[in-house]
């Protein structure tokens, strides 16, 4: 039984009269576009129907009916753009309106541009929510409330396949004949088929043992060990009821303020910055917050060493 269905219905989609000016065979063009639609929809149910359990299923399609809903839309939108064109094979050429008519066909153009942008974007964002790939790798933010827990998993798993690779290379560099070593290698990585990918992609990068790999795998627990040694002093000092909204002055009339609580660094100006401290915050990082009437961006190391960076320019502009 299937978990995921869209609902698709054959008059969701307004074809009728788009094609009577620019074809000879219109009701064929609405058949083929109402079509089109139903292979759509039944494509993207097939696509997350993959990624479907029973804990999120509900969700999944009550997001996949939004989806559905807004393409369906975006896509009477393009048909009534269409119906408005007339090509002078149907129509004749004289007297035949060609400003006009460009007019309508860039009209076409952009809603047909507009459309496609939006369901590459959608069916993006979707993959990023459902597909378990991707929720894998996917950033944690520091403002995650689980992002302490997810880091430690993340570093746990680093060091497990950091220790992997050790006793890999350790197999590969010791004495034994190559059953034996293929012997031991199987027992390592838990299979023969297995060991025999692990091989062909260490062969494409031209190694027989983990180098790059080991390497890059060293600097990765090195950045997530800081990540959750810094997640880790932040939550400390939230428990302990320390200060979680610090503020300072970096500039005449310029306030710096860290949130711990809601991981945000804030800074507050006297009055509205000038286009030029705009562009600067923006290329910084820094989003102007409407509720805050602040420009913040995330709390994290990053972001701390981005701010000493500014302050002299911002001093500047603030003298």
């Amino acid at each position: 039984m299937n978990l995921i269905n869209i609902q698709t219905d054959p008059s969701h989609i307004r074809a009728a009269g788009a094609f009577n000016g620019t074809s000879f065979s219109p009701e064929k063009r609405e058949a083929s576009v109402i079509q089109g639609y139903i292979d759509h929809m039944a494509a993207v149910a097939a696509e997350f129907e993959k990624w479907a359990t029973d804990d999120n299923a509900a969700q999944m399609n009550a997001d996949l009916a939004r989806y559905r809903s807004k393409w369906v839309t975006m896509e009477n939108a393009c048909l009534s753009a269409h119906s408005r064109i007339m090509s002078t094979m149907i129509a004749g050429p004289a007297n035949f309106p060609v400003r006009s008519m460009q007019k309508k066909n860039d009209t076409l153009h952009k809603r047909t541009t507009e459309a496609l942008e939006w369901q590459e974007k959608a069916i993006d964002r979707l993959r990023s929510a459902y597909n378990p790939a991707r929720i894998a790798n996917a950033p944690i933010m520091a403002d995650d409330p689980d992002a302490l827990d997810k880091l430690q998993a993340k570093l746990d798993q680093l060091k497990a396949n950091h220790e992997l690779m050790k006793a890999h290379n350790k197999i590969m560099r010791g004495k034994g004949t190559a059953a034996e070593k293929m012997t031991a290698l199987t027992a390592l990585h838990g299979d023969e088929a297995a060991v025999t990918k692990e091989l062909k992609d260490l062969a494409i990068m031209g190694q027989k043992v983990y180098t790059f790999s080991l390497t890059n795998n060293g600097a990765n627990i090195k950045r997530v060990e800081e990540r959750v040694a810094e997640l880790s002093k932040r939550q400390a000092a939230v428990d302990s009821g320390a200060a979680v909204l610090t503020e300072a002055t970096i500039a005449n009339g310029v306030t710096v303020e860290r949130d711990l609580v809601d991981v945000r660094l804030r800074l507050r100006f006297p009055n509205k910055p000038s286009a030029a401290v705009r562009d600067l915050l923006k290329s910084r990082g820094f989003r102007w917050s409407p509720t805050q009437e602040a420009w913040q961006r995330q709390l994290t190391n990053n972001a701390e060493w981005t701010l000493r960076d500014m302050t002299p320019k911002l001093q500047e502009f603030y003298p």
